[in-house]
Order: C-alpha cells, then structure tokens, then sequence
C-alpha cells in the first residue's frame, strides 16, 4: 500500500505502512525516542547561544545584499565585507561577507588545527598565512559589531 504510484503520501498512509511493517507499538515507541531526542537538540543548541534545530540555522544570504559591499571591517585580525541594509528591512542586521585575508584580499578557509583537535583556524590558500579562529558565531558577532557601531553613528 506504501509503494503506490500516487503522490504525496499523507502521514497516516506512512503510519499505517509503518504499522503494518514493525507494529504498532515498535513504531510508537520509535515516535517517543525520535521527539525526545529533538527536544534535548533543540535545548542544547538553545543553551549553547544557537537559534533552535541545527538544520534550521543555515542562513542565507538577503537579497537585499547585492552589489558592492559598502564597509571593510577588520574584526578577528582578517578581513570582512559588510552590507548595511535598506531602509525597509529596519530590524535586519548588516551583511558580512567573509573572512577575507588582508594581505591577498582572498576568501580564507578552514582547516582544523591538528590531527585530533577541534579547534579551527582560517587559512589562505594563496599566501598561505594562518588566522586563529575565535570560537562561536562569528560572523554574526561581526554582524552585531557593526550594527552597534551604525546604531552609534546614527546611521541606521
């Protein structure tokens, strides 16, 4: 019944697939782990300073970013390129692109320090100089960096 030609399935179709394949109360029980295991992500990441679900805190570049950037910053000891937003996205943080290196102007990327460490640092592969990494968010502290510095200037 599961293998039909027809699509979307509904949930109830997978569940009764689910119960007719494992048992009602394997696929119960399943069901109670599954969303026990969310809710401890989900308070984890919040603890940790994160916006909910890992999976959900990819973010995209706005649309309202585009063009040259307007604002070089130098937080971290590299580089970053900085939108300000529009006049009607007011509660939009800036834009950062980046890091870039400041001598080459190269977009850096990551390696991990050693074999078994989890520490990262940037690194350009062009002039091969080596940043350390701060840990956290740190393209959104450069991003809340600057909207401070604009909201000082009166700018935004």
């Amino acid at each position: 019944m599961f293998l039909r030609s027809r699509s979307p399935f509904t949930i109830l179709e997978i569940l009764e697939w689910l119960y007719s394949s494992f048992g009602r109360s394997t696929v119960l029980y399943s069901l109670i782990i599954l969303g026990t295991a969310l809710i401890v992500v989900y308070f984890v990441d919040l603890r940790l300073g994160k916006r909910g679900f890992i999976f959900f805190s990819v973010r995209r570049r706005p649309m309202w970013a585009t063009g040259d950037y307007e604002y070089t910053t130098g937080d971290y000891g590299v580089e970053w390129h900085q939108f300000v937003p529009p006049f009607y996205a007011q509660h939009a943080l800036p834009w950062a692109d980046g890091p870039f290196c400041p001598e080459c102007k190269r977009e850096l990327e990551e390696e991990k320090t050693g074999l078994f460490s989890r520490k990262m640092r940037w690194f350009c592969p062009m002039c091969n100089t080596r940043f350390p990494m701060p840990k956290g968010e740190v393209k959104e502290m450069v991003e809340k960096n600057f909207a401070a510095y604009l909201r000082k200037k009166g700018k935004v």
